[in-house]
């Protein structure tokens, strides 16, 4: 085989690797156990912030893969598993395992508002995926906030033969480290102060 075909063949099987048996992402994580909940009641709002090109239009979609010929194709999550809902349920689950009831949104109830900024991933060859939430517990939307955090979490990962497995596969190890930062921070004195200052 001359060397001049080798490229344009090694760039179709990558596609058919990548892409023939492409399904949606389940963007899974692993749950942390919850505990009784000891420490009181909050509610979660979370409010989908991302740019129009990077999931603001399309809530499904979460980034890009390329071939070997730069040709780009669109990442997707499975439905029910957009990155809205999935930040919710991890930002509950971390919650609940730091001692607090997860209820519906009333006035009386501290809450934590959640605004997705960044759920993505792109790159050629080599993919890094990213998450930002920023974060801010309050009384009430219009009220100052006790405690403001900006989540960020980012992995990356290089493409190899296993289609879009290899993807949700790197998108758990990002959304593990996000649980983890979540846990610490739920977790800390610092945080529940905060949070009793709007039970006051």
């Amino acid at each position: 085989m001359k060397l001049r075909n080798i490229f344009p063949l090694s760039g179709v099987l990558l596609l058919l690797t990548l892409f023939g048996c492409s399904s949606a992402l389940q963007l899974t994580y692993s749950k942390p156990p919850a505990v009784p909940p000891s420490k009181g009641e909050i509610s979660v709002i979370v409010s989908d912030e991302r740019g129009a090109d990077y999931g603001g239009n399309a809530p499904n979609v979460v980034g890009t893969a390329r071939n070997t010929f730069g040709m780009p194709f669109p990442i997707n999550a499975a439905p029910g598993r957009e990155p809205s809902i999935v930040t919710k349920e991890l930002i509950i689950d971390c919650l609940s395992a730091a001692g607090y009831k997860v209820i519906g949104e009333n006035k009386k109830t501290p809450k934590l508002f959640a605004a997705l900024k960044t759920f993505w991933t792109d790159g050629y060859q080599h993919n890094r995926l990213e998450i930002l939430v920023d974060m801010e517990l309050k009384r009430s939307a219009e009220s100052k906030p006790t405690w403001t955090h900006d989540l960020l979490a980012n992995a990356g990962m290089t493409w190899g033969f296993g289609g879009f497995s290899q993807f949700d596969r790197a998108f758990t190890r990002m959304l593990d480290m996000a649980r983890d930062d979540l846990l610490k921070q739920f977790k800390s004195e610092q945080f529940q102060q905060k949070y009793r200052r709007l039970k006051r």
